[in-house]
């Protein structure tokens, strides 16, 4: 697959009901990068006690509250404080067009001129922006006071893309013939600026889409990144060979501004180059495709980056996917962790080096009522934990589009002593254990 629009075009992979994407990560359970085991715990007791109903007021349905401001400020909430996680939300460059074909070709070149376009808020759907955009335009229009105004108002509205949001409950909004979707497809553009820390560099970077409707190609500075299609699921794409960093000086400078990796981009800039440590992240978004035909249901038909955009830094070989099967006795007294852990390596190396590189070990934790403790090095587990040592037993199937990682499951088996089981429940999806009410 090559990276111009043209090819896009030729490949129409929207109609395709045989690919749902292309150069996209496996999926996977939800994974974030900390620095050591005291970093995730204080991390995520913070969060515990911040997901409040006091927090939940603050969100975008509150009353009062602008949509777009408190969608941002939701999607950064979740990643604040990761130093290794950085949130994309906030200001793009967008621009809509009728259709695929009027896209211009070369939009996601990082010297491409976006001065004109306008700026929407990510998360969001572009129904709703345009909608409020217009109404905007509207009211100037009636304000003007002179008919050269009123005229003026006028030819520009004239120049919009018309693409209101539709509900529908058992009928489709387009014609029956699949996969094809309308001609008149209408067809986002988003552009984004940001920088990484020198931190970043040599560290495997994730980027994901957590939510895009409905179809979505991706670039980053000028290169072909990949594909993907499915509303409602994660699309995590591997740019480490696209991204720069930061030079040291810059982050420096930045360090005592206090500005945060994903910052700096030029929501309203000229359009000029690339500066130092900058990266372009340009977005194609198509709002019909084969996937349409079955997300059809009673609800309202939006279309955008809808979820957060974010980037995630791990170290190059790195835990991709784990399964955790637990096996309580029945005097629940005490239960067997069975745990498989996935392994990638980047760039692509044999499995011996990946194993003779790290080791992997897994740590139960009861459920806390307090602070987690100061940090220490080594981390200390509580004495309900336990060390699990593993051994590979098969490589995971190699996915030909993704041929510079190698991957490498490796189970364990560890016998856990009683940490409060009682009528016990899972917690948060953490591989913690607590006493049920």
């Amino acid at each position: 697959m090559g990276s111009s629009v043209a090819e896009v075009l030729r490949g129409r992979w929207w109609e395709d009901q045989a690919m749902f994407g292309y150069k996209r990560e496996r999926a996977h359970v939800p994974l974030h990068s900390h620095a050591s085991v005291d970093d995730a715990l204080r991390f995520w007791y913070q969060r515990d006690r911040a997901a409040t109903f006091e927090a939940a007021d603050a969100a975008t349905w509150a009353p009062g509250a602008g949509a777009d401001v408190a969608a941002v400020r939701s999607a950064r909430w979740w990643v604040h404080g990761l130093p290794r996680v950085a949130s994309l939300s906030g200001s793009w460059r967008f621009r809509l067009f009728p259709r695929p074909e009027e896209v211009p070709e070369g939009f996601f070149s990082p010297g491409f001129n976006d001065s004109e376009w306008s700026t929407h808020s990510v998360p969001s759907h572009w129904q709703l922006q345009l909608q409020q955009q217009k109404q905007h335009k509207q009211q100037q229009h009636q304000a003007a006071e002179t008919k050269a105004g009123a005229a003026a108002a006028g030819a520009s509205e004239e120049e919009e893309v018309e693409d209101p949001p539709i509900y529908t409950n058992i009928q489709y909004p387009f014609p029956i013939q699949p996969p094809f979707v309308p001609t008149d497809n209408p067809t986002a553009c988003y552009r984004r600026r940001f920088s990484l820390p020198a931190s970043w560099s040599g560290q495997h970077i994730t980027l994901c889409f957590e939510g895009v409707d409905s179809a979505i190609h991706v670039w980053l500075n000028g290169n072909y990144v990949g594909y993907s299609q499915d509303s409602r699921l994660p699309a995590e794409f591997n740019v480490t060979p696209f991204c720069v960093t930061r030079g040291k000086e810059r982050e420096e400078k930045n360090r005592v501004t206090g500005e945060e990796p994903g910052d700096g981009e030029r929501a309203e800039g000229e359009g000029e180059g690339e500066g130092e440590g900058e990266n372009v992240l340009a977005v194609m978004i198509v709002r019909w495709s084969d996937g349409s035909y079955l997300e059809d249901q009673d609800h309202w038909w939006l279309s955008g980056m809808h979820r957060d955009v974010t980037l995630l830094c791990r170290p190059q070989v790195h835990i991709a996917d784990l399964e955790v099967k637990t096996d309580v006795a029945d005097d629940m007294q005490s239960a067997i962790v069975k745990l498989e852990v996935l392994l990638e390596g980047w760039p692509r190396c044999d499995i011996q080096s990946l194993l003779d590189s790290c080791h992997v070990e897994a740590y139960l934790f009861d459920a806390w009522r307090s602070p987690p403790p100061p940090p220490q090095h080594p981390p200390s587990p509580s004495s309900s934990s336990s060390s699990v040592p593993m051994s590979p037993t098969s490589r995971s199937p190699k996915d030909p589009e993704r041929d510079d990682l190698e991957a490498l499951k490796i189970p364990a088996v560890a016998a856990f002593q009683p940490v409060g089981l009682g009528a016990g429940e899972g917690r948060g999806g953490r591989g913690e254990w607590r006493k049920g009410g």
